[in-house]
């Protein structure tokens, strides 16, 4: 959106005069600057104050894009970084709830889960899950699998694909991605699965103090689960129908993944593991 199409439609919207007139809403100051209207925040930082008209264009750019992710509390601080209204949130929230391909790739099943301890996070980059997706639809370059692996305090990701799953595939991939990348880490927790546990691995897992989760309960494991459902859900929606192009969405999935704001520990994933704020490829375009 620029400048002139928002000045355009400023003109034509009678809250956005109104806010206008007003020069505050609740405790922050409405301010005009080049004929567009922002709301100033108390550190501040200014919002573009969107007209309804282009409400559609924000809802595309905070919840349309593989740049960004598709999670309902990334989307609205997505939206929040540059534009804002009064009912903002609610309006987001709507926007998703409507959202048709949302609805068709989740789904919330029910299931009765037994009691069992709680399992802290610890300090960044100290415990990782590793876990293995596929076989998926075979992609032009020969992937065939995904290999995945998310730090427990920080919930980062990291990610690669691969044609095949073997030792040496994953013990390449958790040497080269995590430990030379990331440092030396304490725990690597998977699923007890034959190809995380041959004689590749049996040195490094000894070093890395390798544990296997119980079969009836395999908690540990949601992290790199729960990552492979969201990335899957997240390229389904923008590769081709042959599915043989997922391998060029993943790591702008995985991009958008480690952008946004985790829902559990409600900061960002790249700041908390870099130390660095992580602009949007999206907000660069």
């Amino acid at each position: 959106m620029t400048d002139e199409e928002i000045q355009r439609q400023d003109q034509q919207d009678r809250e956005v005069r109104g806010l206008r007139r007003a020069g505050h809403y609740g405790g922050s100051r409405i301010v005009q600057d080049d004929d567009v209207v922002y709301v100033e925040r108390e550190d501040g930082s200014r919002r573009v104050v969107l007209p309804a008209a282009l409400w559609v264009e924000a809802f595309r750019e905070a919840h349309g894009s593989i740049f960004v992710s598709f999670a309902r509390t990334a989307s609205i601080r997505q939206a929040g970084r540059v534009y804002w209204w009064p009912t903002m949130r609610s309006q987001v929230k709507q926007w998703i709830n409507g959202c048709s391909d949302c609805g068709m790739r989740k789904t919330k099943p029910k299931q009765v889960i037994p009691p069992l301890r709680s399992q802290g996070g610890g300090m960044p980059e100290g415990r990782w899950t590793l876990d293995v997706t596929g076989p998926l639809s075979a992609t032009e370059m020969g992937n065939s699998y995904v290999i995945a692996a998310v730090d427990y305090a920080t919930r980062y990701a990291v990610a690669v694909m691969v044609p095949s799953h073997a030792a040496s595939d994953i013990a390449r991939f958790d040497a080269e991605r995590v430990v030379l990348t990331y440092g030396a880490i304490r725990e690597l927790i998977n699923d007890g699965a034959p190809e995380l546990g041959g004689k590749v691995l049996d040195k490094l897992a000894e070093l890395l103090k390798k544990i296997t989760p119980v079969p009836h309960r395999p908690r540990l494991l949601r992290l790199g689960e729960r990552f492979h459902i969201i990335g899957k859900d997240m390229v389904a929606m923008f590769m081709e129908e042959q599915q043989n192009d997922w391998d060029g969405w993943l790591p702008c999935a995985l991009h958008a993944y480690n952008s946004g704001q985790h829902g559990t520990t409600s900061l960002d994933t790249t700041r908390m593991i870099l130390g660095l704020w992580n602009e949007v490829v999206y907000d660069r375009l």
